[in-house]
């Protein structure tokens, strides 16, 4: 199998890129439009084209894949894909796709691509959607009268929710533009005994001001009970003789976590009501940051040594510490856990799991064989105090993975 490379297009591939563009989209071609004059010699000077460079001696670029930025609001537009005959059906096309979602994606979490194609070039309809892109709309007469064009998206909208499907007949355009009208969108291409036929679903919109404000009043609620349960434990701990004083910082630390998340919460709504999404996205995420790690993660570190501490009992330590170690890996090992959901390498987010699952047991050991839990108390402090601010700098929540 041929060993292909993909980089930005140079200004001196430019005349084999033409050369490709002349025989992929010929002139009386209506379901192959080639580019405007001057667009290609355009796209690469603003480092817009991306090449296939087969790798033989010499190297020599066999496709290409030309886009542009539109906007934020609208993200990128693919202007054309073409790979030299020869080449063809060594999947050329689907690795030039891969690295520029690659390459959007480390420009940011979130992008959107958008092309248009005939409904007649079924060899780009199969590759959009082996792409994972979806047809949205269906365009009649899009360049002329008769040159008609499906709309595809990538990706979806999280927001959406698709139904149950039902199989149009790829021919049966007038059919394809009233269901694509009435909301339904083609995700697949299927072969059908009696032909080849487009799977459409119908699609729904969820509305995101709701489920945001539902999000801002569940999370509010939450650290509201967190609040509760330390301002108990932390009653708790005062009057009792013996409590150490580092026990009593560490529930203090939990205490301001959860009134500070509350705060941001509480800001956050404002900003709903406001429509001000950008910044109600980042205080939701940095509320998320200090519930996580200055809530959850210390009420449940902290109950097996307060708990041994109030009831001076061996059995009631080593129990409560093996369940709340046990609780810790399921829940690191379940998905659920926001340190997965923050740009970190996967070694640091391993150590990091691992350090916090076996927390109680080193609780447990400092408190039979050390002189008090002062050092477990210190180093569980500055450890997740030091996540949230490694989020931030990390630049925030993997979105859309």
């Amino acid at each position: 199998m041929s060993a292909y490379t993909i980089r930005e297009a140079k200004l001196d591939d430019l005349v084999r890129i033409i050369e490709i563009a002349a025989i992929s989209f010929p002139e009386d071609d209506p379901d192959r439009k080639a580019a405007l004059p001057g667009v290609l010699g355009r796209g690469v000077n603003e480092r817009q084209v991306l090449v296939a460079v087969l790798c033989a001696s010499p190297p020599r670029v066999v496709g290409y894949l030309q886009y542009h930025y539109v906007s934020d609001e609208f993200g990128y537009h693919v202007e054309g894909v073409a790979v030299d005959p020869a080449e063809r059906g060594h999947h050329v096309s689907h690795r030039l796709f891969e690295d520029l979602k690659c390459r959007l994606r480390d420009r940011a979490p979130e992008f959107e691509i958008s092309m248009t194609v005939s409904p007649h070039n079924r060899e780009m309809i199969k590759l959009a959607f082996d792409q994972k892109f979806f047809a949205s709309d269906y365009l009649p007469n899009y360049f002329a009268e008769g040159q008609d064009r499906l709309y595809f998206r990538f990706p979806p909208s999280r927001f959406d929710q698709l139904g149950e499907p039902i199989f149009l007949p790829i021919d049966s355009t007038q059919d394809h533009a009233q269901r694509m009208s009435a909301g339904y969108v083609l995700t697949s291409l299927i072969d059908l005994p009696q032909g080849p036929a487009y799977c459409a679903r119908p699609r729904t919109h969820d509305e995101v001001s709701p489920l945001r404000a539902t999000e801002a009043e569940v999370s509010f609620g939450v650290s509201a009970a967190l609040l509760g349960a330390f301002a108990i434990l932390f009653g708790l701990a005062l009057p009792v003789r013996g409590v150490p004083i580092d026990i009593i910082a560490f529930l203090a630390f939990g205490l301001i976590s959860a009134t500070l998340s509350m705060l941001v919460y509480g800001k956050s709504s404002g900003e709903l009501s406001r429509l001000r999404n950008g910044r109600f996205n980042s205080e939701m995420q940095m509320g998320n940051l200090v519930s996580e790690f200055g809530c959850y993660y210390p009420l449940i570190l902290i109950i097996p040594v307060e708990a041994a501490t109030l009831s001076h009992s061996t059995v009631v330590e080593s129990l409560l510490c093996l369940m709340s170690s046990a609780g810790l890996a399921w829940y690191h090992l379940s998905g659920f856990a926001m340190i997965d959901r923050y740009f970190a390498a996967n070694h640091i987010i391993r150590y990091g799991k691992l350090i916090v699952t076996l927390s109680p047991a080193a609780a447990f050991g400092e408190l039979h064989f050390g002189n008090g839990t002062a050092w477990w108390t210190v180093a569980n402090i500055l450890f997740l105090a030091s996540w949230p601010v490694s989020a931030v700098i990390a630049h925030g929540e993997r979105v859309g993975e």
